[in-house]
């Protein structure tokens, strides 16, 4: 039989283990998207998505893509779900209670802001090539 505070920290050490390993998958799996995009090609992978943009750009809302549709670039980055919006391609890495995140691909002169302060929040990485989150 453990004593009241014994139970306590061993709960509380446990809580922080699980929350440790959740960040460093997370962390793992932007690193892993990372590299495959420096592999495939920044511009590569933003030209490939060109072919996802509606015409006449006639989309005001975030549109899933069928998987069928996906391009190979795409495919390498492993994503759960992608969806194309006004100014670009949500890759969906990443995705939690509420929240999500990934790789967007911001469509040829689209402006992406970059910063914590808005949802979604993009950070860049290269080329037209950001790292999204949404909080939810």
């Amino acid at each position: 039989m453990a004593f009241p505070d014994q139970e306590h920290t061993t709960s509380g050490r446990g809580i922080a283990a699980v929350l440790a390993s959740v960040f460093l998958i997370a962390c793992g799996r932007r690193q892993a998207a990372e590299s495959e995009v420096r592999r495939i090609g920044a511009e590569n992978l933003a030209v490939s998505v060109e072919a996802l943009r509606p015409p006449g750009n006639h989309v005001a809302v975030r549109m899933a893509v069928p998987e069928a549709d996906w391009p190979a670039t795409l495919r390498a980055i492993e994503p759960q779900t992608v969806t194309v919006g006004p100014q670009g391609v949500f890759v969906k890495l990443e995705s939690g209670f509420a929240g999500e995140s990934g790789v967007f691909i911001a469509f040829t002169g689209v402006s992406v802001p970059t910063g914590s302060g808005t949802d979604p929040s993009f950070e860049h990485l290269e080329g037209r090539i950001y790292w999204y989150r949404i909080k939810g």
